[in-house]
């Protein structure tokens, strides 16, 4: 499929009514100006979180607004790791990022992630490895001890403190059909992606931009990310750039242009140069 341009894209984002058939219900999509889901903490988003040295509570005692893993589905469970052959099967998702999770959730007064921030949203970025059917299906699964934390769609978005969205495989009718407390990501320009089941948006760096993230970035390429995200936000679609460069002249021009969810491995270091 050929990348539209942004100026094609402002377009798209802004023009008339949209429909989308999901499981047989039919979704109409307005003008919205904004992205829809309040997020948590600085804007941060943890890249490979499982592999930082502590894992998860660093990234939570430092205030992202996203943590990211990869999950391979293994003898009937789903555990984290990049690579199948190095997997460690005590490693799942359920011991180090749900239950820690709900823990720290129960732990605040007010049931959410971070103290006073009541009704902003921690993203769960789960990066499916492994078949996208079966391992969604586990997914699905698992997620059903943790249902009273995970924000839902029916009809309208209820924020609560969790809100999983999956990337990397993915079976794409299935997903669509499936129970509205898992979401997805999606291209800007991708097609019968609505909102309500795709409210992240997710790029490569490499795709829209040169710069190497140190120095000043040029002039014409601010212009073009803050096209980008205006794009997306009409959309009500949250943005993210997987590998961009993991500078702090990087992380401060994606703050700048409005960027949700600003990529790095330093989480703790980008959270401290973006206060």
């Amino acid at each position: 499929m050929k990348p539209l341009s942004l100026p094609k894209l402002a377009v798209v984002a802004a023009g008339a009514l949209i429909a989308f058939v999901a499981g047989g219900v039919l979704l109409h999509l307005g003008r919205p100006s904004a992205a829809v889901l309040p997020l948590a903490g600085s804007g941060v988003h943890s890249h490979n979180d499982y592999a930082q040295p502590v894992p998860l509570t660093a990234a939570l005692d430092a205030g992202v607004a996203s943590v990211e893993v990869d999950v391979h589905l293994l003898n009937d469970r789903l555990v984290i790791g990049l690579d199948k052959d190095s997997l460690n099967a005590e490693r799942t998702l359920v011991l180090e990022y749900l239950e820690p999770l709900r823990q720290r959730i129960n732990a605040n007064r007010d049931k959410w992630i971070y103290p006073g921030q009541p009704g902003r949203t921690l993203v769960l970025l789960v990066d499916i490895k492994s078949e996208a059917k079966p391992t969604l299906e586990r997914l699905r699964q698992e997620l059903k001890d943790y249902a009273d934390l995970l924000t839902t769609f029916d009809a309208s978005y209820k924020i609560r403190p969790l809100t999983v969205i999956i990337t990397g495989q993915r079976d794409k009718q299935g997903f669509a059909a499936g129970p509205r407390n898992v979401f997805g990501d999606s291209q800007l320009n991708e097609p019968d992606t609505p909102y309500q089941i795709y409210p992240l948006v997710s790029d490569a760096w490499s795709n829209q931009f040169k710069w190497d993230g140190t120095g000043t970035m040029p002039a014409d390429e601010v212009a073009k990310l803050k096209q980008y995200v205006t794009a997306a936000h009409r959309e009500r679609r949250l943005v993210r750039f997987w590998n961009a460069p993991d500078t702090a002249d990087c992380w401060r021009a994606q703050r700048d242009a409005g960027v949700d969810l600003i990529h790095s491995n330093k989480p703790s270091e980008a959270v401290n140069a973006l206060k």
